[in-house]
């Protein structure tokens, strides 16, 4: 257990931890998307087929990783006990039982990565004026995190075989944590082109800032682990934050939520409809956006740390035996350091940037209101300290009717592994996931995500103008209807 122990600090000291955020495809990209759709690209809130929509509640949790997982298990059979979860390396001379289920962790040589991510979409509301204006109101709340690009050599049964006073090398940490609340405006615009339309759009949000962390080195360093629970690390210069708004409430397990911080944020999107004659009647729609542009500066509650050691320090874990309080831990750190207890204090501020990244879609109508579809979102960690978004490139086909719709995708994350994610909607609730097999099925569970949204729109059972085409004609407004 303490080798589970040392692993645990060794990948907290050397994880980029970003905010991945799962994106919900199921909730963005149909046209019945609403006000939900601009979260993927702002320009979406034009596609909507009718005059305006309002998102009441909607949330959803995302959890993956490859760095480990339980043999033998789903959500449904966690969540009902049905094994112990017990230690695979306990296992390590004997043969576990076939029906056991076991934390356990991979043997291959790919870097690692965990992304959590949970969001809560609060009241929004979309209008379209004519064919070529649509504005919306939104609010959501989130709380992001996750670890890319976790070194092999960290990998938990690589490092149980190298012996102990072996000196290794982490990699520069650029870490970050986030929760925080968004109050967003979106505006876009529609103009015809030979054959079609191009569209523009904008989200400006107004963000507040909760509970954040952030750490980051200025080096990579060398370490070298000891029998005695200790670390000893050469020159170490690690800058860190965090929010202490609550550390006084972590003794009698009280949590208040209080806010640190504010910011902006923008959302930058284009898209082109190729033969169209309407806005929701097109043969192919292809949108590009980056996403997430903006930080939150904290200013209330927040303390800035630097640990900067110019020889050899040791860090023993007994040091940090007996500690009741987080701040008694960083007072530890800064003695282990300067040998003072607060000279490791630097500010009562920082900022930490958003999840930026690129979107990019492309929507195929093959027949009617049956779709094709495939989306690529790629982070673009463009700041030093800042959450990063996880990259996922997905394939998808969808049905959508006013009343009802479905879709079905595979998707890659971090271009190393494929899930399988189906969204359903009946009316005005939609309940998906993209990882439908954590659900289903006894295997190896290394993550889980759930989706579920209630909206309204317009009553009426007028379904209006068909949304189809002829696929064996050329739709477009210049193009003369074919006689027999």
């Amino acid at each position: 257990m303490k080798k589970l122990t040392f692993l645990l600090i060794l990948v907290a000291l050397a994880i980029s931890t970003p905010l991945f955020s799962q994106e919900q495809l199921g909730l963005r990209v149909e046209n019945y998307a609403g006000i939900n759709g601009v979260l993927l690209n702002p320009t979406h809130s034009l596609d909507y087929p009718h005059t305006w929509n309002l998102n009441l509640i909607g949330t959803g949790f995302f959890f993956d990783n490859n760095y480990a997982f339980i043999t033998n298990a789903t959500i449904g059979s966690l969540a009902r006990n049905e094994n112990e979860v017990d230690f695979a390396p306990n296992y390590k001379n004997k043969i576990p039982p076939s029906d056991a289920s076991l934390l356990d962790f991979p043997t291959n040589h790919r870097n690692r990565y965990l992304h959590f991510h949970s969001i809560t979409n609060g009241p929004g509301f979309g209008l379209k004026l004519g064919k070529n204006h649509a504005f919306g109101l939104f609010f959501n709340a989130r709380v992001e995190g996750s670890a890319a690009k976790i070194p092999k050599k960290l990998n938990f049964y690589y490092l149980d075989t190298i012996p102990y006073n072996t000196k290794l090398t982490a990699p520069i940490v650029n870490a970050a944590f986030m929760g925080w609340r968004e109050l967003g405006i979106n505006y876009a615009y529609q103009g015809e082109t030979n054959n079609g339309f191009f569209q523009i759009g904008i989200n400006a949000k107004f963000l507040t800032g909760y509970e954040s962390a952030f750490a980051r080195s200025n080096s990579s360093f060398i370490f070298t682990r000891f029998k005695n629970d200790s670390i000893q690390v050469d020159a170490p210069s690690v800058s860190y934050g965090f929010s202490n708004a609550n550390f006084n409430n972590i003794k009698n397990s009280t949590y208040q939520l209080q806010p640190t911080g504010s910011g902006m944020g923008f959302d930058l999107g284009f898209s082109i409809l190729v033969d169209a004659d309407d806005f929701d009647n097109y043969g192919l729609r292809i949108g590009a956006a980056i996403i997430d542009i903006g930080q939150v500066n904290y200013s209330e509650k927040v303390e800035e740390h630097l640990v900067q050691y110019n020889q050899t320090s040791n860090y023993t874990g007994k040091d940090y035996k007996g500690i009741k309080s987080p701040q008694e831990a960083i007072e530890t750190l800064s003695k282990q350091a300067y040998n003072d207890v607060k000279k490791s204090f630097v500010d009562n501020a920082y900022s930490i940037g958003l999840p930026t990244a690129l979107s990019v879609q492309a929507d195929y109508q093959f027949f009617q209101n049956a779709y094709a579809n495939v989306a690529w979102i790629q982070r673009l960690p463009y700041q030093k300290i800042g959450v990063r978004r996880t990259n996922v490139l997905s394939v998808g086909a969808r049905y959508e009717h006013r009343w009802f719709g479905g879709m079905t995708s595979l998707q890659i994350y971090e271009y190393q592994r494929v899930r399988l994610g189906f969204a359903a909607r009946l009316a005005f609730l939609t309940i998906g996931s993209d990882n439908i097999g954590s659900f289903i099925g006894k295997s190896k569970l290394s993550g889980t995500d759930f989706y579920v949204a209630f909206k309204l729109n317009p009553f009426g059972l007028n379904l209006g103008k068909p949304r189809w085409f002829d696929k064996f004609g050329k739709r477009g407004k210049n193009v003369d209807c074919y006689k027999f």
